[in-house]
This record gives C-alpha cells, structure tokens and sequence, in this order.
C-alpha cells in the first residue's frame, strides 16, 4: 500500500511539471495548420499573423495536471488538453 502511495505522489508530482503552457499550445496549433494546409499562402499567412490570431481566440483552463484549450475561429471549434508537453486533439469542428 505504501508503494502505490508513493507511486501516485510522484506521478501527480510528474503531471504537474509536464502540464502545458497556452503558448506551447499556440505555437503546436500553428504548426498543426501549417502542415494541414501545405500552401504557401496560408504559411505566409501563419508566420505573419498565426500565433496573434490563435492567442486571441483561443481560451485555456488549467486543472494543474492539465490543460484544456478550445480555440473559437471563425466558426469552427478546436478543442486539446495538454498533458506530458504533449497535446492531443479532442476534436476540430
């Protein structure tokens, strides 16, 4: 029981340090339609304006070992948690 005890310390403690920022998110949702788009116009396009337009669009809720990021643009919804510097889609609508 002690064991499990310290094994679930250490991987909230882990979860904490790994959880991601909104501009971690910003910068992987920008590269995300960048390679989605494979155009020149949209990468010109993302390099100039990209990361202002997702950080005014894009709300986030950190849970501490989380975060939940939804980006409202121009009618479609994209939806991600962050966990372990990582992010994974939970939907784009």
């Amino acid at each position: 029981m002690r064991v499990v005890r310290w094994v679930l310390i250490f991987a909230v403690i882990l979860l904490v340090f790994t959880d991601t920022t909104k501009e971690d998110y910003i910068q992987w949702e920008v590269a995300s339609v960048r390679a989605q788009a494979n155009n020149a116009l949209v990468d010109i396009c993302m390099n100039l304006i990209g990361e202002d337009l997702m950080r005014n669009h894009t709300t986030e809720r950190n849970f501490l070992v989380f975060s939940y990021y939804q980006t409202d643009l121009y009618g479609k919804k994209i939806k991600a948690i962050g966990i372990f510097n990582s992010f994974l889609l939970l939907s784009n609508s």
